[in-house]
């Protein structure tokens, strides 16, 4: 990926970040890369994730949002990207996330289409997936109650492999637990219908084991 960075980029958050560069953009939020400074003049870099401009009037754009900033606030594992601050407010709301230095699973996919490879590099990517969603699904609340959290958009995209060989999931804007503050309309599916278990797909309940359908589904492809 190429990016054209910027030594005087927007501040975010005060003058704790100054974004560097736009790395992406999706159906709901920006993604730029950031510079984060810190005490005594350190800083890193980082990835800033911030609500679309054009939507950041909406307010059920700004609740999917916070709904992901608490549900990727409450892990820490190093198969799920890490979070460094959720912050703003309804009118500029951002996450602030661990920078990777790599290429997503469906990259690695895409420019190794035709070759053969060796399968255990698939079954390590697939094993640290689940190790991340395992983490995932047994998160509990304050109170000790399980939150029973559902990534819902397991796929190659959102699984990243670093050049160190480190593999992360990546983004939860569609997870839903059980005490999710923002509830999909019927007839509406999040996700992507090729990964999505049968359930999902049919609109009926469904629960953790379809993040694990989703895994399925791309071993199915990686053999």
């Amino acid at each position: 990926m190429h990016i054209q960075v910027s030594t005087s980029g927007e501040t975010v958050g005060g003058s704790r970040y100054r974004t560097l560069g736009r790395l992406g953009a999706g159906g709901m939020a920006e993604v730029d890369l950031a510079l984060q400074n810190g005490v005594a003049g350190s800083s890193r870099l980082c990835v800033l994730k911030r609500v679309r401009r054009d939507l950041v009037a909406r307010a059920e754009y700004v609740s999917m949002f916070f709904e992901e900033a608490r549900i990727s606030a409450s892990m820490n594992h190093p198969n799920i990207v890490q979070i460094y601050e959720v912050g703003g407010d309804e009118h500029d709301c951002f996450l602030a996330l661990e920078f990777l230095r790599g290429r997503s699973y469906a990259h690695v996919l895409t420019a190794n289409s035709g070759k053969v490879l060796d399968y255990r590099v698939d079954l390590e990517v697939m094993l640290a997936t689940l190790n991340g969603l395992e983490h995932a699904h047994q998160r509990r609340d304050l109170s000790g109650e399980p939150m029973r959290l559902v990534h819902r958009d397991i796929s190659p995209p959102n699984v990243f492999v670093t050049y160190d060989g480190e593999i992360k999931v990546l983004d939860f804007g569609v997870a839903k637990t059980k005490n999710s503050q923002v509830q999909t309309e019927a007839g509406i599916l999040k996700g992507k219908a090729e990964y999505m278990a049968p359930e999902v797909v049919a609109g009926e309940p469904f629960d953790a084991r379809a993040d694990l359908y989703a895994v399925g589904v791309m071993l199915w492809e990686a053999t």
